[in-house]
């Protein structure tokens, strides 16, 4: 009792106890062995590095305890009931971490140091009946960090590294025989409940024993029905002998900043795809946790089930947004026959007073699909230059917008958007009355047009907290009515507008960019551009739309 252990590089030291339980401590760690008391349960201080152990179940009364080791580290204490586990305890990022191969351990967070002189009874009162204890069963990881107020609901890890792990310690357990899938698993994908604190990363991930970091399956990973996890062959490999997880070539991983370059030669050249590998795991070691404010509701899904899947009738999550897009515009027009006033050739119009104002509401229903409501209006101002601008109906200068969308992910950079829209747009036409000024007059006419809208968006870079993505859309027209100038006399009491058939089509480009400051909110920023063609019998139309973008998104 009260020995300390020290392990250098690739040293190892293995401890038998009495009642024949073992422990492997494993290289550049040190642990000190508070207790040992005959009665009741070892106490052993994990300050750093890893600890492999084998404890024995003992036959005991009903009233004694159920724990008969302790783990304790800085930030959590762990409560052996007979098992086989694997722990570690980064002293730089304060991180614990555990995995269980056979049975059960009980782990709890603590936020200050625990007193070496601490009695044994205390300690184990706090796993045995704290509310805040999580049971992690076998083939499970859970995790202690200093941002999150408890610790992670126990996950699958990958089925590769459980099973090297378990065989490395003499473990007859593989991944099918403990990682069945049953209605009490949470969701494979991840959560956070942000009312009660609990959280989980995506299932079937790898966890680093050297920093404690758990890295998550890619978003584009494949889901396995057998054991309820998503298959991690993108993100980097398994050591076959020991389970240590194994970066993708020329990264290593950091203990605060993650995914970074392994050490190079002078003058060599960082290639943009390693840069780009690196963002993505980052991204997914920071942002693996896909948001969740039903607990129950993820926690009840039965994935046994063969008709039950990753989707459900009811969304998993949803996210709200309020976007406010200004723009300036340029339109040609131009008269294609001359009509009883003479009003043939083209004419130019410009404004710079415009923007659409729109919410967003978007149901994501797994890691692939999602819908989109979008509902706003339109604010439009044609600027005067030699001519005087009238409002055609009833000169309501805000307009509407309706759009019900389709997106699909196909990979992480990868997605493809279908929409339906109405909206609102503006159609110049020409009179030729003109004032004593010499001014002429022009109709300003609004049209209520409805598109099929299909785009595809390319995810170019990523950054920690940011990322920059390219858009393209086609926007294929319906047969809208387009207005055209007829002719009237002033006064004559009669309007001096028709409408016609007509055919549009359009695209537009779209750079975008991405900043997440919280985990739930975000801003988003963009310019893009529209061209629209439109022609009719009588009148052909050209819009060159230039705008920009500001858009405030909240994950609920």
């Amino acid at each position: 009792e009260g020995t300390s252990i020290v392990t250098s590089s690739k040293s190892l030291v293995r401890l038998i106890f009495t009642d024949k339980s073992s422990m492997n401590i494993g290289a550049n760690s040190k642990i000190v062995l508070s207790h040992l008391p005959k009665d009741e349960a070892n106490v052993v201080h994990l300050l750093t590095g890893l600890i492999k152990a084998k404890v024995l179940k003992k036959k005991s009364n009903k009233n004694d305890s159920k724990t008969k080791m302790l783990i304790k580290t800085r930030t959590a204490v762990m409560g052996v009931r007979g098992t086989k586990f694997q722990a570690t305890y980064n002293a730089t990022n304060k991180s614990t971490s555990l995995v269980t191969v056979e049975g059960q351990v009980g782990i709890v967070k603590v936020t200050k140091p625990i007193a070496e002189n601490i009695d044994p009874k205390k300690l184990t009162e706090l796993v045995d009946l704290s509310p805040d204890v999580v049971e992690v069963p076998a083939g499970r990881y859970s995790g202690i960090m200093e941002r999150v107020s408890k610790p992670t609901v126990p996950v699958k890890i990958s089925p590769t590294q459980y099973n090297v792990l378990a065989k490395s310690m003499g473990s007859k357990k593989r991944a099918k025989d403990v990682m069945k899938v049953s209605a009490s698993d949470p969701d494979p994908n991840g959560f956070e409940d942000l009312n009660s604190g609990k959280l989980t990363p995506k299932a079937g991930g790898i966890l680093d024993f050297s920093t404690g970091i758990y890295v998550p399956p890619a978003s584009s990973a494949k889901y396995d029905k057998e054991t309820g996890t998503f298959q991690a062959k993108s993100i980097g490999r398994v050591n076959k002998k020991t389970g240590d997880y194994i970066p993708p070539k020329g990264l290593r991983i950091d203990e605060k900043k993650g995914f970074v370059l392994a050490a190079k030669k002078n003058n060599q050249r960082v290639n943009k795809s390693l840069e780009s590998k690196i963002a993505k795991l980052n991204q997914g070691v920071d942002r693996s946790l896909v948001k969740e404010t039903d607990l129950n509701k993820v926690q009840n899904k039965n994935l046994s089930d063969k008709k039950s899947s990753s989707w459900e009738w009811l969304p998993n999550n949803h996210i709200v947004s309020f976007e406010f897009l200004p723009f300036s515009e340029e339109i040609e027009m131009k008269n294609k026959e001359s009509n009883f006033m003479n009003l043939n050739g083209k004419f130019d119009f410009k404004t710079e007073k415009a923007n659409w104002v729109l919410l967003s509401w978007k149901q994501v229903w797994n890691e692939k699909w999602l819908t989109n409501l979008v509902l706003g209006g339109l604010s439009y101002d044609l600027v005067e230059q030699d001519y005087h601008v009238e409002k055609f109906n009833d000169g309501d200068e805000s307009e509407g917008y309706i759009s019900l969308g389709l997106q699909y992910t196909y990979n992480e950079n990868w997605k493809i958007n279908l929409s339906f829209v109405e909206k609102t747009i503006y159609f110049i036409v020409p009179k030729p009355y003109t004032d004593g000024s010499g001014k002429s007059f022009v109709e300003l006419v609004d049209v209520s047009v409805s598109s099929l809208d299909f785009g595809v968006e390319y995810l170019y870079k990523s950054w920690n907290k940011m990322n920059l993505a390219f858009e393209g859309e086609l926007h294929l027209f319906g047969n809208d009515e387009i207005p055209f100038f007829v002719g009237s006399s002033p006064g004559s009491g009669f309007s001096d507008i028709a409408y016609e058939k007509g055919e549009s089509f359009g695209h537009t480009l779209r750079a975008s960019s991405l900043y997440r400051w919280r985990k739930n909110l975000m801003l988003k920023s963009q310019v893009w551009f529209n061209n629209m063609n439109t022609e009719s019998k009588h009148v052909d139309y050209q819009r060159r739309t230039t705008g920009l973008g500001f858009e405030f998104i909240w994950d609920i």
